[in-house]
Parts: C-alpha cells; sequence; structure tokens
C-alpha cells in the first residue's frame, strides 16, 4: 500500500511541476515572445518577417509551397477576430522588410485566445515553423499538417 501511495505523490508532484511551468509560459506570452504578435500597453502588434516562415498553403487547393517561390506584395491577417477574412486587416511594409499591424488591446478584449495566420498575396495561408510555441492544428488541409499561430491577450 505504501508503494502507491509513493507513486501517487510522485505523480502528483510531476503534474504540480507541469503546471508551474504552464503557468511560467503564460506569464512569458504576455511579453511578447510568440510568433507573429507582441503585446504592448495599448496594442497588440503582428509582425510577419518573411525570413522566418517556409511554407505557405494555397488557398485554391491546400497544396503547399516553399515561401521561396513566393514573391511577398502585400500581407494581411486573418483570423477568428475578424472571421479570417484575407483582405479586412492590411499590414505596412516596414524599413527592415517585414511587416507589421497595430491593433487595440480593447478590439480583443481581456483573458482571450485567438486563431490566426498571415495571407500572403490574398492567396497564400502562411504556416507556422515547426517548433513554434504558439501554434495550434487545424481541421483544414490534414494532408499537410496545418497549423495556426495562436495569440493570448490577459
Amino acid at each position: 500500500m505504501k508503494r502507491i501511495s509513493g507513486l501517487t505523490a510522485i505523480a502528483l508532484c510531476m503534474l504540480i511541476i507541469g503546471c508551474a511551468g504552464s503557468v511560467k509560459h503564460q506569464t512569458q506570452v504576455t511579453k511578447g515572445p510568440d510568433l507573429g504578435y507582441a503585446l504592448d500597453a495599448k496594442d497588440v502588434v503582428f509582425r510577419f518577417d518573411p525570413a522566418a516562415y517556409t511554407q505557405a498553403t494555397r488557398n485554391d487547393n491546400g497544396r503547399w509551397v516553399p515561401m521561396s517561390q513566393v514573391a511577398v506584395n502585400t500581407v494581411t491577417v486573418a483570423g477568428n477576430f475578424n472571421d479570417w477574412s484575407r483582405q479586412a486587416w492590411p499590414m505596412d511594409r516596414m524599413d527592415d522588410g517585414a511587416y507589421e499591424l497595430r491593433k487595440s488591446r480593447d478590439y480583443f478584449g481581456p483573458d482571450s485566445k485567438w486563431e490566426f495566420k498571415f495571407v500572403v498575396n490574398g492567396a497564400y495561408w502562411v504556416e507556422p515553423p515547426r517548433g513554434a510555441p504558439n501554434t495550434t492544428r487545424t481541421g483544414y488541409w490534414k494532408e499537410n499538417h496545418s497549423s495556426n499561430l495562436v495569440m493570448t491577450v490577459p
């Protein structure tokens, strides 16, 4: 009986340590280390740097295309916050070649999570790179294991 309770105690400790690690990650999210966005005092700043991404999914057929084969002319942010519109939220090109869009944090509300993707030229849904800390798998284009970025607004 003592052995079972000892194993239970070990499992409970591992669970607590795992939860503490999750809380630490949530704190980091509010500081903006995740891919695709950062938070400041007033705004959510979406940022797309083409060099950080390697694949995109074509809107018309779901096939993946290397980003190196896509000439980036326009970039928009699409997500469940704007009904996944490929045109509604255009980004501005910055001097360093990246694209940015600022939106008030008030738009998103407190304690919220949102899925999003960058859309290039209205036709290519940019895939998050493997290992990005803030992603979730989607139900679309299952053969390619498509993912979305996830934004957390505390």
